[in-house]
Parts: C-alpha cells; sequence; structure tokens
C-alpha cells in the first residue's frame, strides 16, 4: 500500500489543478497565501500544540507518529 502513495498523491494533486480550473472558469476566485506567511502561522500554532493536545486529550505519541508520517 505504501508504494501506491507517490502515485496517489501526484493523482490527488491533478485532481485537485483541474478542479480549480473548473471552479476558475465558473467564476470563483482563489487567494494564494505567501509561503512565508503560511511558515509563519504554523510556527505560531505550534508553540501552543502541546496545550491544545492535553485540552483534546489527545496522546502525544500519537503526534508523533502523525507528524512523522507526514514528514512535519
Amino acid at each position: 500500500m505504501a508504494d501506491n502513495l507517490p502515485g496517489w498523491r501526484a493523482n490527488t494533486a491533478k485532481a485537485q489543478l483541474r478542479a480549480r480550473d473548473e471552479l476558475t472558469a465558473h467564476g470563483v476566485s482563489f487567494v494564494d497565501v505567501p509561503q512565508a506567511e503560511r511558515d509563519a502561522q504554523r510556527a505560531k500554532m505550534v508553540k501552543d500544540q502541546d496545550k491544545v493536545l492535553a485540552d483534546a486529550h489527545i496522546s502525544p505519541e500519537l503526534v508523533k507518529l502523525v507528524m512523522a508520517d507526514v514528514n512535519a
């Protein structure tokens, strides 16, 4: 199954581009947030991650596994 992930991700990205083009053709406009702004926002959010996890009763071990899986 893991061998299929790169292909699935590529196909998903293509589908998202097609959908965006279709929506744009129908008058929907998009705002693309610059990467630097996204990175800055993520850095702020990560500072509170441990508190949010504790408040939600989410295991830190689970988060470590997820973060490793998504290469974050």
